[in-house]
């Protein structure tokens, strides 16, 4: 789940928008040289220039025949052409040089490092050396910290666990799925449009740990974007779920339709506010209320179904309908030593609490270690966590609702 993150990184961000590190006359300086000695190619780029420059020499060529038929036809002695040069001419002079570089080059350009980008990275790397061997404390440059490049990738561990996120996400897809047509098989019964507001949550959550993934493997002014907007769409999507299932809108057809277009409306607007004038207070402040809703709410939830569980405990934890569900569940928790099936309605409470305290990451934030493991990485993982339980609850929630007992 990637509910509060995107929060927390709000305020961080907006308290790195000038970072100690770009401040540093070194790495200015570093950054002014680098820029001024370094041949600024990328592959594409010199393709499209050598490109260029054969179609010019084409065409100068062109211009030179037809002014040296031009004075043969006046009967003067031809002038031979001014370029000098055999038709080979045209062709690039590469040496074994350039098309080692152009491999590296290629690799790097793919993942949009253009000239300045490298110098920057090349610079922050050099002056985090110097630093360090000074032993003087590892500075951010441009709002994030000097992480060591694998591949081109900026973030390596950032990117793995954010993949760990997105395929948690694609396994649970799969299993409410599986329970969504079962359970629409069923004449008269509304329980699987929870399932169907669950996959919504699923596939979002599967984009957004997308976008998450290319903004760490190349932050950049879009992928930034893209993180930022898929995430609140997590948030969003999270807060319908536990309004539909709290609120039992699943059983109000045209209340559930005004609800999702609403939040439709709320997220078209936040972005395109946001597209207008990118301001870190108002996206923190959105993100908060919205997370912090759907925590209260799902704790609500939460205590609401430990407190029907407790009243008929006996009918619950004999039914036969909750069995297979509920041993999925204690199977997780048996790995935390914890086995008590009166322990699964407050599951919610235990794993947004879990979310919370993962928070410290984000706020307790550190340098990377070894430039490659820092705070905000710990954070993904963190989150992979809940996720592996946390669609089980769902399913067995649903189910219990479905169960008799003598009160309803």
């Amino acid at each position: 789940m990637k509910i509060l993150s995107i929060a927390a990184c709000s305020i961080l961000v907006a308290q790195a928008t000038a970072s100690v590190g770009d401040q540093l006359p070194g790495y200015i300086h570093c950054v002014e040289k680098c820029t001024a000695l370094t041949p600024c190619y990328n592959i594409f780029e010199k393709i499209q220039e050598d490109r260029e420059r054969e179609r010019n020499l084409v065409r100068r060529k062109d211009v030179i025949y037809s002014r040296d038929v031009k004075i043969k036809n006046l009967g003067d002695i031809g002038v031979k052409g001014e370029t000098g040069m055999s038709s080979d001419a045209s062709q690039p002079d590469y040496s074994q040089t350039d098309f080692t570089n152009n491999y590296r080059l290629l690799a790097l350009t793919s993942l949009f490092w253009d000239c300045t980008s490298n110098c920057k990275y090349i610079c922050q790397q050099m002056i985090t050396n110097e630093r360090e061997y000074q032993q003087l404390p590892i500075v951010q440059f441009h709002g994030k910290w000097p992480f060591t490049r694998v591949c081109g990738v900026q973030e390596i561990f950032s990117v793995i666990f954010s993949l760990g996120n997105l395929m948690i996400n694609y396994i649970n897809l799969l299993k409410v799925i599986r329970q969504y047509h079962k359970n629409r098989k069923v004449p008269g019964d509304t329980t699987h449009v929870i399932f169907q507001q669950n996959i919504i949550l699923i596939l979002i959550s599967i984009v957004g740990w997308t976008f998450s993934t290319l903004f760490h493997i190349r932050d950049i002014p879009v992928t930034e974007s893209l993180d930022y907007f898929g995430a609140f769409a997590i948030m969003l999507a999270n807060l319908n779920l536990i309004v539909v299932r709290y609120m039992r809108l699943f059983e109000r057809r045209r209340t559930l339709v005004v609800w999702q277009a609403s939040l439709v409306a709320i997220y078209i607007l936040h972005c395109l506010k946001l597209k207008a004038n990118w301001n870190y207070s108002y996206n923190t402040f959105a993100n908060l209320v919205v997370g912090v809703s759907a925590m209260v709410l799902w704790i609500l939830h939460s205590l609401q179904v430990n407190s029907k569980y407790k009243c008929h405990f006996f009918v619950y934890n004999n039914s036969l309908q909750l069995l297979p569900f509920e041993t999925k569940i204690l199977t997780k928790l048996n790995y935390l030593s914890i086995s008590r099936s009166r322990l699964i309605p407050l599951l919610p409470v235990g794993l947004n609490l879990w979310l919370v305290v993962g928070m410290l990451f984000e706020i307790c934030d550190f340098s990377p270690f070894r430039r490659l493991l820092d705070a905000h990485a710990l954070w993904h993982l963190f989150t992979i966590f809940p996720s592996v339980i946390w669609f089980d609850w769902n399913i067995w929630d649903v189910e219990m609702m479905k169960v008799r007992v003598s009160d309803d």
